[in-house]
């Protein structure tokens, strides 16, 4: 062994210690004052401990004796059962190839090279005689040597140690600012642009009679321009569209093509991702506002705290709970009190305490986050604005509804929400601090928009409708002029607010102090937000606490893939990327309201192992008796249907799993059991998608029926799952057997829960503990 090969099988050898790393010195942080109008910042003296104040956050010492200390018990119960000690590599200036940017190839043919590098929103296309490196794979990592005015420099391959600090970094410490700069902000970038880019493309669904998966648009399409990765351009007239519905993740169209005109080029086939050359998107803003940090060298990176925290060396502390005060939440309307259980009065002590720059909150299905997140913001105590965000609307909805439940005075909350998608909810789940509905609250304004909305309702065309609504927005302009202080949001929402200006030039009062005052940011369902997004998060709000409330057993972001490049570049969920280094608390939410014992024994035992600890009471009117002696009392049944899967392009569909849903939905509805009490899950888009068609041609719309993971965060009275399967994969990391995403169908309910499937899938991993005769009763598909 030469002397390179013994000095490298330290850093790949799984046996040897990683390098030894200095205890990091303990000290006292103050975020300081950011002036965006001029771009500076303010610094601010160290505080103590005794006189922190918000936005102030100071690190435990060993000096420093808890009022009282812990039992080994209740140190054992704040860490999570997974947790088991790690070894970590220590990243240090020295570690670090400055200069050097790494690129992601797309496309690799014998003449060219198409890649991603992070500065760029565009890919670069290069000859690969000029690359300098013979072996070039597609989906790789490398190194460039330099970039300049698109054209690349010579391309290297990166060892398998740096290899691992872009895609592994949960695995590595990073002892500074700089090494955050050189090594996980371009990963996080190049990962996102290319998800911008698969976003923004039309995907091929389907050869043939071409159909196409593309970004909603904004005007109406005859042709579509389109470009392959390998180059070539064509055109395909568009014969169809079929728009998604609001509570699809992608919300994209389906397109439907007459046959084209030309041979298509070859490599147009399924899944290929085609570049609509006639649009012009707008940049995603989560890459948008990781760009400014990296595209500014030389700004320095003043929340260090929380991002060393999340990146540096593992401490594996043992945080003492805060002082315990249990607070009485007020009903709106002097309709009584809310108590908090232990752990929800923890987490909104924690959420008035300067301690700490984040923390975790670990929620399984029911147990009572979105209250939890709105006894937060009546009980906070700070200065500054409070955020409430989400990656999708339904939790931010859900957020918005459960504060105007409780007495929310002193509070001044504003929704932003589009309101294309206002228009889409019903009284029951409209936002009741949309501008909308603040507006209609105001007796001059009311009368207004009635007259407008009537008008609405009868206009004559498209043209007509879009100058109603223009109309209307106008006329609740006032209402932004308000002093509000709570905000709610998607992600991608509050980071347009940042980005966006007025166009009429005027200043923005509410952009001003969503850029200087936020001092707190609520994340529900946070296993579904992205690294990438996390990131964007903290560097565009230094001063703000953030709280991550959700649950790793949950679905991750959507589209993350373990192993895949780009998912482990940038897509990582930020809960298990919080976690990483037990550097922060994390409280966990153990009791659950939304199932009794009986109904939710089966995913405690299975994906808690038995922890959760119902708080409902058992109801006495079993709602599924409609089905006699089928059901004999149980409220849980595994419907075994007979019949086999059908392959539908990457998707699957089963016809008598139909005929068993449709039997199952009438009976309910005979029963007093409409949409309004059922929500169905498939676990297969197409099979989702006939299941609509077919309940809407009977019924009308109204039925929710979804996919497992546009279900997360979502709950029905009655809930039936659609497995279509009928051969079982044995892998337990598979799709179908994923246990986070078993975890969400069977999670649901509130008061029963049906599963329809083969007989087979009671022996599939995960699922054969979950159909288990202890908790679900088999029925033979016998309907008539």
């Amino acid at each position: 062994m030469g002397l390179l090969d013994y000095i490298a099988s330290f850093f790949s050898s799984e046996e040897k210690k990683p390098k030894i790393v200095r205890p990091t010195e303990t000290y006292s942080y103050s975020a300081p004052t950011y002036n965006r109008s001029t771009n500076t910042f303010t610094a601010k003296p160290p505080p103590s401990t005794a006189n922190a104040y918000p936005g102030a956050y100071s690190r435990p010492t060993p000096a420093v004796v808890p009022a009282r200390r812990q039992t080994l018990e209740e140190t054992f119960a704040r860490l999570s059962v997974d947790d088991t000690p790690r070894r970590f590599h220590s990243i240090d200036d020295d570690d670090t190839d400055s200069g050097i940017v790494p690129v992601y190839t797309l496309s690799v043919t014998d003449q060219r090279v198409v890649v991603f590098e992070p500065a760029r929103e565009k890919f670069i296309e290069s000859s690969r005689t000029h690359l300098g490196l013979r072996n070039i794979e597609k989906d790789g990592v490398y190194h460039c040597s330099g970039i300049a005015q698109d054209r690349l420099g010579s391309l290297s391959t990166p060892s398998a140690l740096t290899r691992k600090q872009y895609l592994e970094r949960g695995s590595f410490t990073f002892g500074s600012a700089a090494t955050y700069r050189d090594i996980i902000l371009p990963a996080l970038l190049l990962g996102s642009r290319v998800r911008d880019f698969e976003q923004r493309c039309a995907t091929v669904d389907q050869i043939g009679t071409v159909v196409l998966i593309i970004p909603v648009q904004n005007r109406r399409l005859k042709t579509l321009k389109l470009k392959t990765t390998e180059g070539n351009t064509f055109e395909i007239d568009v014969k169809f569209v079929k728009k998604g519905k609001e509570e699809d993740l992608d919300k994209k169209w389906t397109v439907i093509c007459h046959p084209p005109k030309a041979p298509l080029p070859l490599e147009v086939v399924k899944n290929a991702h085609l570049e609509m050359m006639d649009t012009n998107p707008p940049q995603p803003r989560v890459t948008a506002a990781l760009m400014r940090t990296y595209a500014n060298k030389k700004a320095p990176i003043f929340n260090w705290e929380l991002l060393s925290a999340i990146y540096g060396t593992s401490a594996r502390r043992v945080f003492p709970a805060p002082p315990y005060v249990n607070p009485q939440i007020r009903l709106a309307k002097l309709a009584g009190t809310v108590g908090l259980n232990p752990e929800q009065a923890e987490a909104v002590a924690r959420y008035n305490c300067n301690a700490v720059p984040a923390f975790v909150v670990e929620s399984p299905p029911g147990s009572g986050k979105t209250m939890t997140a709105a006894a937060m913001a009546v009980s906070y105590t700070g200065s500054g604005v409070q955020l409430f965000l989400s990656t999708a609307n339904v939790p931010v909805i859900n957020m918005a509804l459960a504060l105007s439940k409780l007495d929310y005075s002193g509070l001044k909350p504003l929704h932003f929400i589009s309101s294309e998608k206002e228009e889409l909810m019903t009284d029951e789940t409209r936002s009741p601090f949309s501008i909308l509905s603040l507006a209609k609250e105001r007796e001059g304004l009311n009368e207004k928009i009635h007259v407008l909305e009537e008008q609405l309702k009868h206009a004559p065309n498209f043209e007509e409708k879009d100058k109603l609504k223009a109309a209307i927005q106008r006329v609740c302009g006032p209402v932004y002029n308000d002093d509000y202080n709570v905000f709610f949001a998607t992600v991608d929402m509050i980071l347009g607010r940042l980005f966006k200006g007025k166009p009429d030039g005027k200043p923005d009062s509410i952009k001003k102090k969503i850029m200087n005052d936020v001092r707190r940011i609520v994340v529900d369902e946070a296993s579904q937000l992205t690294e990438s997004a996390l990131n964007a998060l903290i560097l565009c709000f230094p001063q703000a606490q953030i709280v991550l409330i959700g649950d790793s057993k949950q679905l991750p972001p959507f589209r993350y893939v373990a192993g895949d490049v780009v998912s482990e570049l940038a897509a990582r969920s930020a809960l298990e990327v919080v976690k990483d280094k037990m550097n922060l608390p994390v409280i966990k939410l153990t009791r659950v309201y939304r199932a009794s014992p009986r109904l939710a024994a089966h995913y405690s035992d299975a994906f808690y192992g038995g922890g959760l600890q119902s708080c409902k009471a058992e109801v006495s009117k079993n709602v599924l008796d409609c089905f006699g002696a089928r059901s004999k009392g149980c409220r849980l049944l595994f419907w075994k249907v007979k019949g086999w899967q059908k392959q539908s392009g990457t998707s699957k569909v089963n016809d008598s799993e139909l005929v068993s849903l449709k039997y199952l939905v009438n009976m309910l509805r005979l029963n007093g059991y409409d949409e309004k009490s059922v929500m169905i899950i498939s676990y297969y888009e197409a099979q989702r998608k006939r299941a609509e068609e077919q309940l809407e041609e009977k019924y009308g719309e109204g039925y929710e029926v979804l996919t497992v993971d546009s279900a997360q965060g979502r709950e029905k009275k009655i809930v039936i799952v659609l497995t279509t399967r009928t051969s079982v994969p044995t892998d337990k990391g598979a799709f179908f057997s994923c246990p986070l995403r078993c975890n969400v169908a069977v999670s649901r309910h509130q008061e029963a829960l049906i599963v329809l499937g083969h007989q087979s899938i009671a022996s599939a991993p995960n699922w054969a503990r979950v159909l288990s005769p202890k908790y679900f009763r088999p029925v033979e598909d016998q309907k008539k």
